[in-house]
């Protein structure tokens, strides 16, 4: 492989360790935000923000978890020839590019539908969150709809 090569493999991967990097960062925020006495005080009951807090602590640490795992194995692959190349092989993979693809054409489709079956269940129980899954619903279809025009955009030439 040459020189030139391996630059650019080691630019996409420095690029996933800076989008890693921003994430953790985003989410040690986002705790810092979550956990201010102003936010606590937004919530008609205490036991809705104890446990919203206690969800955002629980969801960035999972997120903080990840972001590491993936910073540190990117970083010894930097310092690895074989471990780069495999690694960037891996995240190239046109069969794996298009089994996710087609995951999560799947993935997307499936959840419209349960999103709808429990909009519709919890319509008799909470008017508010039959909104929010209808909400929900709203926002699936038209990121799905944004992300099927930039793509045709960008690989039909249209």
């Amino acid at each position: 492989m040459t020189n030139t090569g391996k630059e650019r493999i080691k630019a996409s991967i420095k690029k996933k360790i800076t989008a890693y990097a921003l994430v953790a960062f985003l989410s040690s925020a986002l705790l810092i935000i979550s956990q201010r006495p102003s936010i606590a005080s937004l919530y008609a009951k205490s036991g809705h923000a104890d446990f919203m807090q206690g969800f955002v602590v629980g969801m960035v640490i999972a997120i903080e978890i990840v972001c590491v795992y993936h910073i540190s194995k990117y970083i010894n692959a930097l310092k690895d020839e074989k471990k780069l190349i495999r690694i960037y092989n891996e995240l190239n993979d046109e069969r794996l590019c298009q089994i996710e693809s087609l995951s999560g054409k799947s993935a997307v489709e499936f959840t419209a539908i349960v999103l709808l079956i429990l909009a519709l269940i919890v319509s008799f129980i909470s008017f508010e969150a039959t909104i929010a899954f209808l909400a929900a619903l709203t926002i699936l279809f038209i990121t799905k709809k944004s992300c099927s025009i930039y793509y045709t955009r960008t690989y039909s030439g249209e």
